[in-house]
């Protein structure tokens, strides 16, 4: 029974090995050949040029949309720093009705002082706030950017191929 099994091994391995030098044998040409033994055709340059090309507005398309999605983030934190300058100022003015109602004296100067924080401190926020935004609208252009340039370098690098 164990003779049968490497008798039977041995017969499939000889036939194996006849079929690949059969193959590698016959009278084709080469290329013939090799197309027959890959079972596909090589893929011309413009097929490669198109599927960079699809690649490339692939890629452009997830820069654009990280860009969005960036200034929708920036968007959403000014919203937050305006809503808690808002609270502030809020906060500021009820303090100074507070301390008015308290010493009527005292009350003009601590009004102009509150006036002041508040304008200041929305000032900062608007200004760290359009910071951010031609931060992300720059870094969003550069991706797009770096990316149409390495599309267009590698187009170039292929069509200098097949030339």
């Amino acid at each position: 029974m164990a003779n049968t099994g490497k008798i039977l091994i041995a017969a499939l391995t000889g036939a194996a090995i006849g079929t690949a030098i059969g193959v590698l044998f016959a009278p084709e040409k080469g290329t013939k050949l090799r197309r027959r033994l890959t079972g596909s055709l090589p893929q011309s340059a413009d097929d490669y040029i198109d599927d960079l090309i699809a690649e490339g507005k692939k890629t452009w398309r997830t820069a654009q949309a990280e860009g969005e999605n960036t200034a929708d983030d920036i968007e959403g934190y000014l919203s937050h720093i305006a809503k808690e300058g808002k609270k502030s100022w809020r906060k500021f003015q009820a303090e100074a009705a507070d301390k008015a109602d308290e010493t009527k004296d005292g009350a003009q100067g601590l009004v102009s002082n509150v006036v002041k924080q508040g304008k200041h401190l929305w000032n900062e926020v608007k200004d760290k706030a359009q910071s951010m935004v031609k931060d992300g609208k720059a870094t969003a252009e550069d991706t797009a950017d770096s990316v149409k340039s390495k599309v267009s370098n590698i187009a170039n690098h292929v069509k200098a191929e097949v030339s």
